[in-house]
């Protein structure tokens, strides 16, 4: 609760401050239209005397002024200041600035506008992704924006850290809690396969307690073993290819033929477990079928604790008893 409570009043601040940035945004523009009347009615005058109308076409707001073959006195360079900020792109409109100032006077109050402007749009729209981002809750979205503030020397609110290292715990808790369904349910798939209502009741507990199922939710039917001894339930064996003439018989080279294919087992997962409990295997960590399969052909396959505790231990050897005097 003290986290949530603590990012809500950080997105608050940040709310604030994009309301200020887009003010400052809003104030910009206006001292950019204001500069660039002052630059246009300086390169008018600069190419010929402007009188009457003429001067008050070069100094009216910039979204009047218009571009056209009545008007040489513009060079492709100015036009091109005027198509930028018409646009309302800061960045593009420094980049003709800049062009601009290697055949004509650009003012410098001019450029500081352009820059102020770039400057609080950039900062309205690192406050908003980073609002989005908090809102969201997405950490590596919020790394970026942070990331983003710094970089433009805007001042980030306190508590921004404490928000990223909640995130990631959350993060880290939601992986464990998957991975722990994960294999809980790999392992309700074997019991059901097993058809062992013993271990099924308690990989069922087991899912229940960590909101894989549903506490009234009836098992799933284990497969039934068929009429066969249940051979009839396993999946049969797909045909074998068939040999191309690469594989007719063994390479002339070398005197030993290629080993035979491995025989494919038959038995279902229920025949197996059986199999391992009577030999007393331990079978605690076997979650597939073939689990089963490697530990039945291990030659030391684990035996089970309850086997070994009650395992008798080997007779005392019988002592004979010394033979009756006379």
């Amino acid at each position: 609760a003290t986290s949530s409570s603590s990012q809500e009043d950080l997105v608050n601040v940040i709310r604030v401050l994009e309301r200020d940035a887009e003010s400052a945004r809003d104030g910009a523009r206006q001292r950019l239209n204001e500069e660039l009347q002052l630059q246009m009615a300086l390169w008018a005058s600069a190419e010929f005397p402007v009188h009457g109308s003429a001067l008050d076409a070069l100094t009216g707001p910039v979204h009047q002024l218009q571009i056209s073959t009545a008007a040489p006195e513009l060079s492709q360079t100015q036009a091109i200041v005027l198509a930028a900020a018409e646009d309302g792109d800061a960045a593009q409109l420094l980049g003709a600035l800049a062009e601009a100032k290697r055949f004509s006077t650009v003012s410098v109050s001019l450029e500081d506008a352009a820059r102020g402007l770039r400057a609080s749009e950039e900062a309205m729209l690192t406050w908003r992704c980073l609002k989005l981002a908090l809102l969201s809750k997405d950490r590596h979205e919020i790394q970026v924006w942070l990331e983003q503030a710094t970089e433009w020397g805007l001042n980030v609110p306190p508590g921004i850290n404490e928000v990223l290292q909640h995130l990631k715990e959350l993060e880290e808790r939601d992986l464990e809690s998957f991975q722990r369904q994960r294999e809980i349910s790999q392992r309700l798939q074997f019991a059901e396969e097993a058809g062992d209502p013993e271990l099924l009741a308690q990989v069922r507990r087991e899912a229940v307690e960590c909101g894989l199922i549903a506490g009234d939710q009836e098992p799933t039917a284990p497969p039934s073993p068929g009429g066969n001894e249940g051979h009839t339930s396993a999946t049969p064996a797909p045909p074998a290819p068939e040999p191309s003439a690469g594989d007719q018989g063994p390479d002339p080279g070398t005197d030993e033929p290629p080993p035979p294919p491995a025989p494919e087992d038959s038995r279902t997962t229920k025949e197996l477990l059986e199999q391992c409990r009577r030999r007393c295997l331990d079978t605690t960590r076997c979650q597939t079928r073939e689990d089963l399969i490697n530990l039945l052909q291990s030659p030391e396959p684990p035996v089970a604790e309850a086997a070994a505790r009650s395992a008798p231990s080997a007779p005392a050897p019988a002592r004979s008893l010394p033979s009756p005097s006379g």
